[in-house]
């Protein structure tokens, strides 16, 4: 069973949304938007400027997000990079949605926690937040429509604060799909303190509990002051990410609390049944060559699988297709000279590629999506 956004929708993230939707004019902004902009206008922006990733194009990176969607179970959406060194993404689009990684993640973050980011922004398509996100972008940078005279100035900049208020209260529902995506907390906290100014350099340890300090002193800060509270407004008015302390306490306290929940749900989500899958086996062989053995000629490029009581002959670069039930498989692999096991968790269509490399006499597995 997929899961439902009404599991992660944060309350500020509900109220911030009905609010926005209240505002007069708003309506007409959303209509102007869907019938004279719509999303094709960042797309455009985006197909001409940025790199697209896939099976072919930073595959490490791309995986990463065809993993994420496979357990969320979603669609897989084009992924791209943009030179951007500031440590953030983006998605994007309606009919046709898109995820925008910045390099500024490639440079200061490890693959696990750009994975934690992906989830995040995955995290947004299941929460229905890409296309009030996409109109958000359109109206943060409203010159345009106060031009044309589509809307007058004070609603602009109305819509504008709303905008980003609720963009920043998205951000949380976001981070619990995040959450519920690694079973953990713990991963969407460390990204939190490597966007506060952490590091991921191993000789120094962050201390995640004064880093919660930190969030309870800013909430009693806020909490306790009215004052306190129009200063905020007008230091975070027009930003579109709340605080990082904040956003790790937060993620913290509701991991906590429905924990059990959201374990079960994932158990549930992720259920074996009589669903069948194919799975490929490709062999490629680096410099294939016939290996003398102990009186015995061993053909290396051939390769026997072996999976339950049956066993399949590929020959070098040769792919074969098996359908299979899903569930977890103990694989049995040899070309004659090296044998190695390999355990899939079949929940999808999949393939394996099985490398030999004569010069090192090393068979490897790798598994694609």
């Amino acid at each position: 069973m997929a899961i439902q956004y009404n599991d992660f929708i944060h309350p500020s993230d509900k109220k911030a949304l009905a609010a926005l939707k209240a505002i007069p004019g708003f309506d007409l902004v959303l209509k102007k938007f869907m019938n004279v902009v719509g999303e094709k206008m960042f797309m455009i922006e985006t197909t001409s400027s940025y790199l697209k990733l896939g099976p072919n194009q930073l595959p490490e990176i791309y995986n990463i997000l065809v993993k994420v969607c496979r357990k969320l179970q979603i669609k897989v959406p084009e992924l791209y990079l943009s030179l951007d060194r500031s440590p953030n993404a983006r998605t994007m689009g309606d009919t046709d949605i898109f995820i925008v990684l910045h390099s500024g993640l490639l440079e200061t973050m490890t693959l696990e926690q750009i994975e934690t980011v992906i989830a995040h922004e995955c995290g947004h398509i299941i929460c229905h937040h890409v296309l009030y996100h996409t109109m958000g972008q359109f109206v943060l940078n409203g010159a345009e429509m106060f031009a044309k005279g589509w809307i007058s100035g004070a609603l602009l900049t109305s819509l504008q604060y709303a905008f980003y208020y609720w963009m920043r209260c998205s951000e949380f529902s976001a981070d619990r799909v995040s959450a519920y995506y690694h079973e953990s907390a713990e991963p969407v906290i460390n990204v939190m303190m490597a966007l506060a100014g952490g590091t991921n350099n191993l000789q120094y340890k962050l201390n995640r509990e004064e880093f919660f300090n930190q969030a309870k002193g800013y909430k009693v800060l806020i909490d306790g002051s009215v004052y306190n509270k129009v200063l905020e407004f007008i230091q975070f008015g027009d930003k579109d990410h709340p605080l990082n302390a904040y956003r790790a306490y937060e993620i913290n306290e509701f991991y906590k609390k429905y924990k059990v929940k959201l374990l079960a749900q994932a158990g549930e989500s992720a259920a074996y049944d009589s669903t069948k899958y194919k799975l490929k086996i490709r062999y490629e062989c680096i410099k294939p060559k016939s290996l003398l053995k102990m009186g015995g000629v061993f053909d290396t490029n051939r390769l026997e699988v072996t999976i339950q009581s049956a066993t399949y002959y590929i020959d070098k670069n040769g792919m074969q297709e098996i359908v299979l039930k899903n569930g977890k498989y103990d694989l049995s692999i040899t070309n004659g000279t090296k044998n190695i096991k390999h355990t899939i968790d079949l929940r999808y269509d999949m393939s394996i590629v099985v490398s030999w490399d004569s010069d090192n006499e090393k068979l490897s597995v790798r598994e694609e999506f």
